[in-house]
């Protein structure tokens, strides 16, 4: 695009990611601002601004349909201001008197005083040990998909960002889920229990960061890198929190292609791109995930069943959570081949990918043959160790066969 053309024409390109981008938005604060603000007005209007922000993409994709016609242009510019009064009415009835503020509950009673907040309490809000894994499938994505080192700036600067998405989903989680984790020992002494931070300053510093990776990544990278990072936030945070882990043990297995996320961030950090090579490393990620989270599950499950949360070994019991590790076991090993059907990937990657199947089968059959802690806590880690070494490989085989 010329340079000398208005600002406006300029971006015209992006307008589908800026749409999808306040679509996102909407429905994280629509998820958020339910739980916070449970009143039957609230969740109306709520109801109302996502309603009508769906009808405004339609009517978006028809003036695309149409070629723009000047009324239908017309149109589409009235329903943003229509979109934007619904958003105002929202935050009227949000503070309205006389309506709880869920994230203004006390804490729960404690002899000890609640303590001053300190700056490793922010760094647990973010849960980094969860958050590392995560990473390091966006990192190594990077390098696969550029077949060499990308460069300092963008590395760094993604991974950066992407800490800083995951982490702000992790907080608000946290908040979210405040109530539940008073009931599990692990969790017990969050922040957001002990209301060390108030959740309202919890809710302050996820929002700081969410803003700060998307800033972050849309310059050092590209728009798309910091849509699909904060897609990866909303959904963890509105499917898997808030519509999914406490309603059906399937909450992992959709709510977990929040996880999955990371590689398609990392591919598009380099490539402004999504090829069939990054969506396998997406669905690697989506099928590895109810292996990994059951095996822990397996582990909590006294501490899910008083927390009154629908985990799979609570919801059916161990022989059928093995069963399901063993089926997705099973997808997991096919889905890991399938990239090599591709150009671009080499017998390095195939040679550890079947390695590395072997033994991930072979850990889910002595599980399936006795299930206890110890077998059940091998494949938890085993699972993580695997994830990795597979990330790595595959960077490593695509800088072998592309670099």
């Amino acid at each position: 695009v010329n340079p000398a053309t208005f600002w406006m024409v300029r971006v015209q390109p992006l307008h589908p990611l800026i749409a999808a981008s306040v679509g996102l938005f909407l429905a994280l604060a629509a998820g958020l601002i339910n739980h916070l603000r449970p009143h039957p007005m609230v969740r109306q209007a709520t109801t109302w601004m996502v309603g009508l922000y769906a009808f405004q993409i339609a009517v978006g994709a028809l003036n695309i349909w149409f070629k723009a016609p000047i009324p239908m242009q017309m149109f589409h510019l009235v329903m943003a201001d229509v979109n934007f009064i619904s958003v105002i009415a929202v935050g009227v009835f949000a503070f309205a008197e006389g309506i709880e503020k869920v994230e203004s509950r006390p804490a729960p009673f404690s002899e000890e005083p609640v303590r001053r907040a300190t700056w490793k309490d922010y760094v647990a809000l973010t849960k980094p040990r969860v958050i590392s894994l995560l990473l390091f499938t966006t990192l190594t994505a990077m390098i696969a998909a550029q077949g060499t080192w990308p460069g300092a700036i963008v590395f760094f600067s993604v991974a950066l960002g992407g800490y800083m998405s995951a982490g702000a989903a992790n907080a608000i989680n946290m908040v979210i889920d405040r109530d539940i984790d008073l009931t599990m020992k692990r969790t017990a002494t969050r922040p957001t229990v002990t209301q060390s931070i108030p959740s309202r300053d919890a809710l302050a510093f996820a929002g700081s960061l969410a803003l700060g990776s998307f800033a972050i990544l849309w310059a050092a990278a590209n728009m798309l890198t910091a849509v699909l990072a904060f897609t990866g936030l909303v959904f963890y945070v509105v499917v898997y929190t808030l519509m999914l882990k406490r309603r059906t043990w399937q909450n992992i297995v959709i709510g977990g292609a929040a996880g999955a996320f990371p590689p398609l961030v990392g591919w598009a950090a380099v490539t402004n791109s999504l090829p069939p090579l990054a969506l396998y490393l997406f669905a690697i990620v989506f099928v590895w995930t109810p292996v990994h989270f059951w095996a822990l599950a397996l582990l909590l499950k006294d501490e899910y069943a008083a927390a009154g949360v629908p985990m799979l070994p609570v919801a059916k019991g161990d022989k059928a959570t093995v069963d399901q590790i063993l089926m997705y076991t099973i997808v997991t090993v096919l889905v890991t081949f399938a990239p090599f059907i591709l150009p671009g990937v080499g017998w390095t990657y195939l040679v550890a990918a079947g390695l590395l199947n072997a033994l991930l089968v072979m850990k889910c059959l002595k599980l399936r043959k006795v299930v206890d802690r110890p077998r059940a806590s091998g494949l938890f880690h085993y699972s993580m160790i695997y994830l990795a070494i597979l990330f790595l490989v595959f960077a490593i085989d695509r800088v072998l066969v592309v670099g």
